[in-house]
């Protein structure tokens, strides 16, 4: 059974969460009200919609993962194991000639990919299979250029 989380009804702009604004922002958005996630265990520099920058700067109804100085992680644990995750997802910028290429990546689980970038903002799916099923997810920012950090937007995750 796939649990999809919609942000698309959160109403904030850049609120840091915490453990519990973390865990009832799942609540609220778990599609048909079906919801595999039991907890949050950690949230560090993960917010609740978007404050100024980026390609989707001062905007509501999404999760920024990250800040400029440090990655973003949310740990999540559920009823049950999962096999799959699929993140719909943004770079935190939109490709231009001081940002040509991507160096943003997201991870579930230490299994880290390249984020969705184009020169318009836009979304697209990451797809995680995860080698071994688990009832925690770890989901993290990172960034290949050194001394900077990973950050991006998500709309929705589906658990599998």
């Amino acid at each position: 059974t796939a649990h999809r989380y919609d942000f698309s009804t959160l109403t904030l702009k850049g609120t840091a969460f915490d453990t519990n604004s973390a865990y009832s922002a799942f609540l609220s958005s778990a599609v048909n009200g079906a919801s595999i996630v039991t907890g949050v265990t950690e949230a560090t520099n993960v917010y609740d919609g978007a404050a100024e920058g980026g390609a989707y700067g001062n905007t509501a109804g999404l999760v920024k993962f990250g800040k400029s100085k440090a990655n973003g992680k949310l740990v999540l644990t559920l009823a049950s194991n999962a096999k799959k995750v699929t993140i719909n997802c943004f770079d935190f910028y939109t490709k231009t000639e001081a940002y040509p290429t991507n160096s943003n990546y997201l991870s579930v689980n230490g299994d880290s990919k390249l984020l969705p970038y184009a020169e318009t903002a836009g979304k697209g799916d990451l797809v995680y299979n995860l080698a071994s099923p688990s009832s925690t997810l770890t989901i993290e920012t990172s960034n290949s250029v050194a001394d900077k950090f990973g950050r991006c937007f998500v709309f929705s995750i589906t658990i599998e």
